[in-house]
């Protein structure tokens, strides 16, 4: 009875995670490399774009410092930033091929990131360097490693269950490749979901803050 209880108990996430380790390299080169990609192409705006993103840049946060900002409702929280990308990637999970789709979306997630970060950085400063520290950083320690394991989860479904699909030993059953997969998955949508409470309803007070310091 001792053993059967034993074997029923969750396997360790360490192993689970250095079981995925190459999917895992993989998601995170692709992230990084969006996030330098991102950070470059702020260096191909032409001097008229730039100034005006520029000038766009100095009235939000002149007007954050006046005004602050609103709190979004947590219902759209969770919809825009947990089910929509971890959604979306477990739906192309499930579709098999959707591997380089799931690249695209962590891809362009990095992008994004990296060219707000350059952005700031060159339009402000060392302004820039503060604000970015307050408005982006804190909440991307959750959000980033949240999209990872979302993704991981989802490319490895795929890959397991493509695996299934060709027929080849070793594979397990379709359901148990699907409950372990998603509690992978499921975590990354949990650290989602922190990330995106924090950035609702903790940075927008920060990034008042800071910018009223910056005016």
């Amino acid at each position: 009875m001792a053993l059967a209880r034993k074997s029923r108990l969750p396997y360790s996430w360490t192993l689970a995670l250095m079981q995925r380790r190459t999917i895992i390299t993989l998601i995170m080169a692709t992230y990084v490399g969006g996030f330098i990609t991102g950070g470059i192409s702020t260096g191909l705006l032409d001097h008229d774009t730039f100034a005006a993103l520029r000038s766009y840049l100095l009235d939000t946060v002149a007007q954050i410092g006046e005004v602050g900002t609103g709190y979004p409702d947590w219902r759209w929280v969770l919809l825009d930033e947990v089910l929509k990308p971890a959604g979306l990637m477990w739906l192309l999970g499930l579709t098999v091929a959707g591997m380089p789709l799931i690249a695209a979306v962590v891809f362009l997630h990095g992008y994004v990131l990296g060219f707000s970060f350059a952005y700031i950085v060159k339009a402000l400063v060392w302004r820039g360097i503060l604000l970015t520290f307050v408005a982006l950083a804190p909440h991307n320690l959750l959000v980033v490693p949240g999209l990872i394991l979302a993704a991981t989860g989802a490319a490895s479904f795929s890959l397991g269950a493509l695996r299934i699909v060709l027929g080849r030993p070793g594979s397990r059953d379709i359901f148990m490749h699907l409950r372990a997969e998603g509690a992978i998955a499921l975590v990354g949508c949990m650290l989602l979901l922190l990330g995106a409470l924090f950035a609702a309803y903790i940075t927008p007070g920060m990034t008042a803050f800071i910018c009223r310091f910056l005016l």
